[in-house]
């Protein structure tokens, strides 16, 4: 084979191997820019799996965190009002011995002035049935006095 043929083939050869290696070079970059997108797109989707089921994970716990704390809210609310109708109850028992014990003592202050005043209209020797007006000015006379014993 002549030399020129051969330095022509091999010239050629070289250009052909050139282009091969420029397509497959084109050709993988852009597979490689392909593989790269789909990666991209592959970790933000796996990103966006990864905080969604976080943020769920979170709003579970919150609501759980809700609940437990309208739980102690309306247990402590139950406890409060327990104690309220407690206290009222005491408070109304307290006062119903209260006004029992002020009627007595007024049961008593009063027989004691209609005792005293009794006593003082049979000293004068009174005919209680034939004398109410003197009895009734007598009482209104001595008024003052009644409402005196009973406020002590």
């Amino acid at each position: 084979m002549p030399k020129e043929l051969k330095q022509q083939l091999i010239e050629e050869s070289e250009e052909e191997y050139r282009k091969i290696l420029e397509r497959s070079s084109t050709r993988l970059s852009k597979e490689l820019d392909e593989t790269v997108e789909r990666i991209n797109l592959s970790v933000k989707k796996m990103s966006a799996d990864v905080v969604t089921k976080e943020l769920k994970s979170y709003e579970h716990l919150f609501e759980q965190y809700k609940n437990n704390a309208l739980e102690e809210f309306d247990s402590s609310k139950e406890q409060t009002s327990n104690y309220q109708n407690e206290l009222k109850a005491k408070l109304l028992e307290d006062i119903e011995k209260e006004k029992e014990r002020l009627f007595a003592l007024i049961d008593n202050k009063l027989s004691d002035a209609v005792m005293a005043f009794l006593l003082e209209a049979m000293q004068h020797e009174v005919d209680l049935g034939a004398q109410s007006d003197y009895l009734l000015k007598l009482l209104e006379e001595h008024k003052e006095e009644f409402k005196q014993a009973l406020g002590s």
